[in-house]
């Protein structure tokens, strides 16, 4: 996501030369909270904020050796956040964006070990009338990202409509 700097108007001296972008699963509730658990967002959020501030504070160096403090190795360098709010050490990472997708539309379909064979094609529904169609099922994708679910879409419009579409890759899906 660097390459996005050039576009965004930083001032110079405090322009950021990277850009890092992490993500991946947060464990949560096996089923959502009710809808008048109104904290829940904010609990959520607090805890990728943690999360987030635990592994620059002790998992960073494994990625990035020099971005820990020189006279404390594997100790994170607040200083390297950008833009500062003013403040010092940790209370740096206040300015930086985290988020925890906590919303049933942002729960992310994980490709977990094992799991690609509980998926149903969505042509293969078992119903005459009926094709399915989204990240989550058997696509030949098989994780959680846009490109599954507009594969699945075309797979769907095949079935619906009975017309050859090609889907370019399909072959190498389904050996």
């Amino acid at each position: 996501m660097t390459n996005l700097l050039p576009r965004e108007g930083w001032a110079l001296p405090n322009a950021p030369r990277t850009v890092a972008y992490f993500c991946g699963p947060q464990p949560g509730p096996s089923r959502p909270p009710p809808p008048e658990a109104h904290g829940f967002p904010a609990q959520e959020t607090e805890r990728a904020r943690r999360d987030a501030v635990h592994f620059l504070s002790h998992d960073i160096s494994v990625l990035w050796p020099r971005a820990t403090q020189p006279k404390a190795p594997g100790v994170f360098d607040w200083t390297l956040l950008v833009p500062s709010n003013g403040k010092q050490g940790e209370a740096r990472f206040e300015t930086q964006y985290w988020r925890a997708n906590v919303d049933p539309s942002e729960r992310y379909t994980l490709a977990l070990p094992g799991t690609s064979k509980a998926r149903i094609r969505p042509d293969r529904t078992g119903f005459v009338n009926l094709a399915i169609c989204g990240d989550w099922v058997d696509n030949g994708f098989y994780i959680g990202a846009a490109e599954g679910a507009v594969i699945s879409g075309m797979l769907a419009f095949r079935a619906v409509t009975g017309q050859p579409l090609p889907i370019s890759g399909e072959a190498f899906w389904y050996r």
